[in-house]
């Protein structure tokens, strides 16, 4: 048998396009190790969480490893009265489900869950050290016996934080309490002690191009190794990895960097005044976001109304584009007709986007005025070249009178007594 002194050991980790390399703190890496902190846990009131107990066996004939499910009871004690602790037991179910107890001495797992348990995952599996006694300061070993260890993993659903932390139950109290393999229809009580704990806070992050991005991986008794990414770029979305080692106990935890980059949306026009049945193509561009995933819709609002605006019909999409920097872009639009019911209603660009907490909106008016009809402008033509008809007409009359009169005086002068008559007169 084999025995180890405490010591620990810390390493971030990054998995990127299926490769995992262990950081090298370059210019843009900052580490922050605060140092092991001075033990003094606090507890609060006595917790129970509901948990599945992981273990598996192989089947026999078939040699295939079967994973086994069972629920678990994990109970936290804190620092109540002996009365309360007395009333906590009496009213405890009495049911056949397995149940963990938490030593009140030891680190208090729960510390940084302040969530409704219901919002919490716990998963409790055996862990194996390897045929190794472990030395942990303040505790009692024996040569002859191995400790029996688990580890407990408590996960916020919504991806807030995540706990592990590592139980043992000493050979004095496998000697006190039941022995045997957890099973269902089996009351069996483990009294056990949290002596290792890692914590990250948030599980997920999600961050925007050129920000700086904090890894927070909290371990043992409030100990910090947190990583800052500065000047986030595309290539470092990834899975980052927390691995913290204490003898033959190792505690890893996996933060996941997600790169989300919210779009910008431009239309081409801000408001619009057509003819009706003039024609006028409306675009909406979205602009440097990221991921790829974006929806892009044209509504139209009628005036007044209430109701839900209409989905414009027959939109295009523009192939998406991707930028330098990774980010991607497309356009979404349409050509629109001017007709008088379109006269002061609003078309507007809805964009979604993971991203974005409200869809991004961008409106144009369009004010539509009544065109001149093609019929009035004939008849307004035939009226004025029947007005042009006429005028000339007379025009040509009064120039045929005039020069009648002209042609006349002279004959008069030069034949007195002879005169012509006007049906004889013809105008040259």
């Amino acid at each position: 048998m084999k025995v180890t002194q405490f010591c620990y050991y810390l390493a971030w980790t990054t998995q990127k396009a299926d490769s995992v390399s262990e950081f090298g703190f370059d210019k843009r890496i900052a580490k922050n190790p605060n140092g092991i902190a001075t033990a003094g846990s606090s507890f609060r009131k006595s917790r129970q969480l509901a948990c599945v107990f992981e273990t598996s066996k192989i089947i026999p004939l078939t040699k295939e490893l079967e994973i086994i499910r069972l629920n678990v009871r994990l109970l936290l004690s804190g620092t109540e009265s002996e009365e309360a602790r007395r009333s906590h037991s009496e009213n405890h179910p009495q049911d056949n489900i397995p149940s963990f107890f938490v030593k009140e001495s030891s680190l208090d797992i729960l510390q940084h869950a302040n969530e409704d348990i219901n919002t919490l995952d716990c998963r409790i599996s055996a862990y194996f050290t390897a045929n190794t006694q472990i030395i942990w300061p303040g505790r009692e070993i024996r040569a002859s016996s191995l400790d029996s260890w688990f580890i407990c993993t408590i996960k916020h659903t919504a991806e807030k934080y995540m706990t592990t932390a590592f139980l043992v139950q000493t050979h004095k109290e496998n000697e006190n309490h039941s022995q045997g393999q957890l099973s269902p229809g089996i009351a069996e009580q483990s009294h056990v002690s949290a002596v290792f704990l890692v914590h990250t806070r948030p599980s997920v992050v999600r961050s925007a191009l050129s920000k700086d991005v904090l890894f927070d991986c909290a371990f043992s008794i409030d100990h910090q190794a947190d990583v800052t990414i500065q000047n986030v770029e595309m290539r470092d979305e990834g899975t980052y990895s927390c691995s913290v080692s204490v003898s033959s106990l190792t505690g890893e935890q996996a933060i996941q960097l997600q790169i989300e980059e919210k779009p910008t949306v431009i239309v081409n026009v801000n408001s619009l005044s057509l003819v009706e049945g003039e024609q006028y193509k409306l675009i909406c561009d979205i602009r440097n976001y990221y991921p790829l995933d974006a929806q892009a819709q044209w509504l139209r609002e009628l005036k007044g109304s209430r109701k839900v605006p209409d989905v414009v019909k027959n939109v295009l999409s523009s192939n998406h584009r991707q930028s330098s920097n990774g980010t991607y872009s497309f356009s979404r639009y349409f050509l629109l007709t001017a007709s008088l019911k379109d006269n002061e209603h609003t078309y507007t660009c809805r964009v979604d986007h993971q991203s974005l907490q409200a869809p991004i909106r961008r409106s144009v008016i369009v004010q539509v005025r009544e065109g001149t009809s093609i019929i009035w402008v004939l008849l307004l033509l035939l009226g004025l070249s029947v007005c042009l008809a006429v005028v000339l007409h007379y025009f040509y009359k009064a120039q045929t009178l005039l020069a009648y009169r002209t042609f006349n005086s002279r004959q008069e002068n030069r034949n007195p007594g002879r005169i012509v008559e006007r049906s004889d007169f013809i105008l040259d």
